[in-house]
């Protein structure tokens, strides 16, 4: 599967991938017929289908360009015109066709797609010399000036390649016109402009991340007014782990372009990465006003409302996202979750099943999968989504715990014993791995072994005092179970078995009173207690006088 679709989590679309290969070996007419074969094969709710229309267009480009340094303007036209309908946020390619058109004589169509290339980028400095050219050409020199003057201003502030389609116009006898005489000192060709680009996507979709970001680094700082190349920059240092970077990228393609919702989609994931959740929540939200039918926005938007705690919020766009994409498995497991917060245990565990059985699915979705079932009590369900992550390769101490505990409630205390200590050595400080350990010790009556595990505590973590005062009292040292007791109820006031442990220990000392008055405070916040009000009196059968 390509980058892209390990990145989105995408079903293999074979023709996709046909078509991303295509694209990367520079055979674009190959490609343009896979991408258009999957892109009605995905459907507009896929995310595989923006993606291809974004690769169609790329490859239509490429088609055109090379068809007019052949000398095929008609041609060239044909695929331009194909690439801004699939990709109509493209000012490159309304400047090339308004190259074209002028040079077929077409001056209003050309003009219409060089003001369109300006509003799109309004620092794009080939269509502003270009666009000029054309007024002046007209006989709207007042205009022509203006453009002029604005061209120039750009070129000096930045200097920056133009392309043959730029260069070539100027060398000829038609655009003799005195002001651009300025603008001819600081024109270069874009030859490396292009190899940038074209070496940059291809090291991109290979994951040769740091190939990608020296490529687009040259083409950046040829074009440093492109908010695509920022954007592609962008995207490269992100999967490269350079989140300051990539941010800066970003932000400096949505001040070209403010409306660049790749662009705002992207940064939310750089301060989602970051667990900054309110501004990736900003940025996903302002994203989903410029493009509010793009699943995978909307499953970000849903997921990271989840994470600040705005379930409503968060139930709003994951159905959004599964309206676009029934089939989405990422919307499927965050909505599954959700589901699972809100108390709906049985629709939960149906759709982190299907999250958990798509292709490509991670070992987070599976475990999550697995906790529900735990949770809902589904033991056996548990332990067979777990087994199967330990034959996938997941042998995290996590899974060997959560497998300990399966067996631990179903009774089978070998089986628990022996995953409990293979999480322990996968992870020697795990404490609720301890904790159970210890428990299974106790019961078998070896409590040297299960003291050894325990003491001394490795954290203040209330459980622990308590089993180590529970070993005590086993073995008759009452006094030190007292004080462990005491220690747990001094990190969780309002542990109950502590508190019964504590009375009986007191009890046992001899200390009625304080042990009457320990378990009446405990009914008081825990009035459903049986056995602290059993154990505060006689008992109902002695209660009744026999």
């Amino acid at each position: 599967m390509s980058l892209w679709g390990k990145i989105f989590g995408m079903n293999k679309n074979p023709e996709y991938e046909r078509g991303i290969q295509y694209f990367n070996e520079g055979r674009f007419e190959l490609a343009v017929a896979e991408l258009e074969k999957a892109i009605p094969k995905a459907g507009k709710d896929d995310p595989i289908h923006a993606l291809g229309m974004f690769y169609a267009a790329e490859s239509h480009a490429h088609i055109g360009a090379a068809k007019y340094l052949a000398g095929e303007p008609e041609a060239a036209l044909e695929h331009f015109a194909k690439a801004v309908e699939e990709n109509p946020a493209y000012p490159d390619i309304y400047y090339r066709m308004g190259v074209i058109q002028h040079k077929l004589g077409a001056a209003g169509e050309a003009l219409a797609n060089l003001r369109r290339a300006v509003e799109l980028n309004p620092n794009y400095f080939e269509a502003t010399c270009y666009l000029g050219i054309i007024l002046y050409e007209r006989g709207e020199t007042a205009e022509a000036d203006e453009i002029f003057k604005r061209a120039l201003k750009l070129g000096s502030e930045s200097p920056s390649p133009v392309s043959k389609f730029l260069s070539d116009h100027l060398a000829g006898r038609e655009t003799d016109i005195p002001p651009l005489a300025s603008l001819r000192e600081i024109i270069r060709t874009d030859a490396q402009f292009d190899a940038a680009v074209r070496e940059g996507i291809e090291a991109y979709n290979t994951g040769s991340y740091d190939e990608a970001v020296s490529s687009f680094t040259i083409a950046r700082d040829a074009h440093p007014d492109y908010a695509d190349i920022r954007f592609k920059l962008g995207l490269a240092r992100l999967r490269r782990g350079d989140h300051a970077e990539a941010r800066r990228e970003l932000e400096r393609a949505l001040e070209i372009n403010p409306r660049y919702a790749e662009a705002l989609f992207y940064l939310g994931v750089v301060f989602l990465d970051q667990k900054l959740y309110r501004e990736a929540l900003e940025r996903f939200e302002r994203a989903a006003v410029i493009k509010p039918d793009y699943a995978d926005l909307q499953c970000f938007l849903g997921a990271t409302s989840f994470h600040l705690g705005d379930l409503d919020r968060a139930r709003a766009a994951l159905e959004k996202s599964l309206s676009l994409s029934p089939e989405y498995g990422k919307a499927r497991y965050y909505y599954g979750l959700l589901l699972f917060a809100l108390g709906e245990g049985k629709r939960a565990i149906e759709y982190l099943r299907e999250a958990a059985a798509g292709e490509g699915r991670k070992a987070a979705a599976d475990l999550s999968f697995a906790l529900v079932h735990l949770r809902e009590g589904n033991l056996e369900e548990a332990m067979r989504v777990l087994r199967d992550i330990l034959a996938a390769g997941g042998e995290s101490a996590d899974v060997l715990y959560f497998l300990g505990d399966c067996y631990l409630r179903l009774g089978k205390l070998e089986e628990a014993e022996r995953f409990f200590r293979r999480a322990l050595e996968v992870n020697p400080g795990f404490l609720r791995a301890k904790e159970k350990l210890a428990l299974i010790l106790i019961r078998r009556g070896a409590y040297e072994d299960a003291e050894r595990l325990l003491d001394p505590p490795a954290a203040d973590f209330a459980d622990l005092f308590k089993i180590l005062g529970d070993i005590k009292f086993y073995r008759g040292d009452l006094e030190s179970a007292e004080r462990y007791y005491r220690t747990s109820l001094s990190l969780n006031n309002e542990y109950s078995e502590a508190s019964l442990s504590l009375a009986l220990t007191l009890r046992n000392e001899g200390r009625a009173a304080e042990a009457d008055e320990m378990l009446g405070r405990l009914i008081e916040h825990d009035p459903e207690n049986v056995l602290a009000r059993n154990l505060l009196g006689r008992g109902p059968f002695d209660a009744a006088g026999g």
